[in-house]
């Protein structure tokens, strides 16, 4: 099965790579073969996208406190993800589109770079990548692990392929117990094991973004609505609803957040159909007096929009996506309204709405919920109940330490080389 793996991906390289540098751009990173302007060992955290990166952060940023001498080596598989990053502006991060899973890609990567030791986000389980680091004597963690059910069943197809590749694993902490078990079931031996982590509830609010005092006399927070991190669909069922909901509330606000923002001449094309007056926030604009809707079509600028919001729509969950993190918008204090699909966060979304801390809504019942939370009373309620019940996150020292243990006999050799 690992050599069948192989020789797939071998095959299909040429069309991938083809297609991910029309799209994305920087060919030598997704063929390992961008080199550091600096020399000297780096510790590589690999992450999807950008909901998983940015739950990585807190452990980055503990890393690097931890031992100020550490280098970080950041690889996503997006170019939005690799934009937020560099937006952090991170003294000793360096960062770059992940290279495809070639051997021979990985192994120009852990050269030039120095790896220490791989760690990865949630279940980005490449084999030939943690194979190469294997057998390279460079350690891989999983941190805040996740494997969904339905993941676990198609998974389990695969089963040689995937105990081959848990078997290389050296740590791992899981987002939950259900993960942990299917990952278990699927190989992972017991003694890997370390203390639970759940990323996502480590988030914390980061300082106000200079933008802040500029926005805020354009938006009345309990009169404004965020739908964050809309996908493709959501847009015109949250721009329906919200047509109703100014029939009623004439004051309300609606900041439409992409999570892609390269979408935004498709959600151009809906608003100017359906005769919407908007800002674009890309072009510094602000809202006057009768354009009541926000399209925010930037990365890295959620914090202002969570700030500026007194409900929040997560998106991900009118579509088939499994919903984004509900911890951001409960975090700076908004209400939250979700639709059904919430595979992603089950658990602490199943937490939220059985405690009456979250709204479950869909594309028929939008408008009637979101009017709902337009009073600040339903809005005060939905804060305090959301806060009382997010659960703790985990022990994040713990993990620090597990890391820094698991890379100990490389970062010896490495400087003895």
């Amino acid at each position: 099965m690992v050599m069948m793996y192989r020789v797939l991906i071998s095959s299909l390289a040429p069309f991938i790579l083809l297609f991910l540098i029309v799209k994305m751009g920087r060919f030598a990173d997704r063929l390992g073969l961008t080199v550091p302007d600096e020399t000297g060992a780096r510790l590589w955290f690999h992450a999807a996208s950008n909901g998983e990166l940015n739950s990585a952060r807190p452990v980055i940023n503990a890393l690097m406190a931890h031992r100020p001498d550490l280098r970080i080596l950041i690889t996503t598989n997006t170019a939005t993800a690799r934009d937020m990053a560099v937006n952090w502006n991170m003294a000793r991060c360096d960062i770059l589109l992940a290279p495809i899973d070639l051997r021979w890609a990985h192994r120009f990567l852990l050269t030039h770079w120095q790896v220490i030791g791989l760690v990865i986000v949630e279940n980005e389980l490449w084999p030939n990548r943690i194979a190469t680091c294997a057998r390279s004597g460079v350690p891989v963690a999983m941190v805040g692990a996740r494997l969904s059910a339905r993941s676990s069943a198609r998974w389990a197809k695969f089963g040689t392929l995937f105990r081959t590749v848990l078997a290389d694993v050296t740590l791992a902490s899981a987002q939950d117990d259900a993960s942990q078990k299917r990952l278990t079931d699927l190989g992972l031996t017991p003694e890997k094991w370390r203390t639970s982590i759940d990323l996502k509830a480590l988030y914390q609010i980061p300082p106000v973004p200079p933008e802040y005092d500029a926005h805020k006399p354009y938006y009345d927070r309990k009169m404004t609505i965020l739908a964050a991190s809309t996908h493709e669909g959501e847009e015109q069922i949250m721009l329906d609803a919200f047509t109703t909901v100014q029939k009623s509330f004439s004051k309300a606000r609606l900041i439409l957040a992409l999570r892609h923002p390269r979408r935004r001449d498709e959600v151009i094309a809906v608003l100017q159909k359906m005769g919407l007056p908007f800002v674009q926030h890309s072009k510094g604009q602000m809202p006057a007096e009768d354009i009541r809707v926000t399209l925010a079509d930037t990365m890295g600028d959620m914090p202002l929009w969570y700030r500026l919001s007194g409900v929040c729509f997560v998106g991900g969950s009118l579509v088939p996506k499994g919903g984004h993190t509900p911890y951001e918008p409960i975090r700076h204090g908004c209400a939250v309204v979700h639709g059904p699909s919430r595979h992603n966060f089950a658990a602490i979304y199943e937490r939220l709405d059985t405690v009456g801390g979250a709204i479950l809504t869909d594309a028929e019942n939008l408008s009637c919920d979101l009017m709902a939370l337009l009073d600040p009373q339903v809005q005060d309620v939905l804060r305090k109940k959301a806060k009382a019940c997010l659960p703790a996150p985990g022990d994040l020292n713990a993990m620090v330490t597990a890391i820094e243990d698991m890379t100990q006999d490389v970062r010896k050799k490495t400087r003895h080389d």
